[in-house]
């Protein structure tokens, strides 16, 4: 998997009888991709950068190079390229991040191609026989990190339920409503009782109702939920209800909350704020 002028950084990735130097950004989602069995043919930590030299002798390719800067890709076999793409689609919440990696007119939409190869680009003396060989991803390099977030689930087998997908970013409209049953039943409880003050039934309820909303939520339910949280911890509900609200796929407490607000929701606000200082 190595380039043939090796541009980037590169470090040793061994995982089995499989080792490789791979540009630095780009090793640790490689070795779980390997751990994860999936075989990789090329990689690239930035296209852009890793072929600039191609504009010497082919001019007509610097609106391709100039577009390619800041993306990362990586080469599968087909079938390893279908079963990565299930994977990553399947650990995670059907958010912003899984609509770029699934639909073409979203911002930042992920490159995904299967391209025909003549075998005779190979062996000149051979007729034209084109095949389908290799699948490429190509991939904004700031999604790197939550990649290799989600193989790390795939690995342990925390996969998500299905659940809505807001699609408004590639011109679908908004469903009328997303909020499912079991969410407003659990709402229509009011906040979460402090510790001090439950009673066992009643704490019961709560848990009964919460774990009945499974896989992801959808920014309206996450509205709703939000305002759930009590004065404390409520016997671990509320870092559940706290996780729940988190997998919606654009919802984030993006400005600071007023003084006195709830700590729960000053802790969401905290979180979205570093996670952008990260990104």
């Amino acid at each position: 998997m190595t380039e043939a002028i090796q541009v980037h950084p590169v470090r040793e990735v061994r995982v089995g009888d499989r080792s490789a130097h791979i540009d630095e950004m780009l090793a640790p989602v490689v070795e779980a991709l390997w751990r994860n069995e999936f075989e990789t043919l090329t990689s690239c930590q930035d296209a852009g950068e890793s072929n600039a030299d191609w504009l010497d002798v082919l001019p007509h390719m610097a609106t391709y190079m100039e577009a390619r800067k800041g993306w990362a890709f990586v080469d599968f076999p087909i079938e390893d390229g279908l079963r990565f793409l299930d994977a990553v689609a399947r650990s995670g919440p059907r958010d912003a991040f899984y609509v770029r990696m699934t639909h073409w007119a979203a911002p930042d939409a992920w490159d995904v191609n299967v391209k025909p190869m003549d075998i005779a680009m190979f062996d000149e003396t051979r007729e034209s026989r084109f095949q389908l060989r290799l699948l490429q991803v190509c991939f904004p390099a700031s999604d790197l990190p939550e990649i290799l977030r989600r193989l790390g689930r795939f690995e342990a087998g925390e996969l998500v339920a299905p659940a809505p997908t807001d699609w408004t970013t590639v011109g679908r409209p908004r469903p009328s409503s997303t909020v499912r049953a079991e969410v407003r039943a659990f709402v229509d409880l009011g906040p979460l009782p402090a510790e001090d003050a439950a009673g066992q039934e009643e704490l019961e309820e709560y848990e009964r109702r919460l774990h009945r909303i499974t896989g992801s939520v959808s920014d309206d339910e996450a509205r709703l939920l939000v305002d759930c949280f009590g004065v404390d911890n409520c016997y671990g509900l509320a870092w559940t209800l706290f996780h729940l609200v988190e997998t919606a796929p654009t919802f984030r407490i993006d400005v600071e909350p007023p003084a006195g607000a709830n700590d729960w929701v000053v802790l969401l606000w905290r979180r979205h704020r570093n996670a952008v200082r990260h990104a």
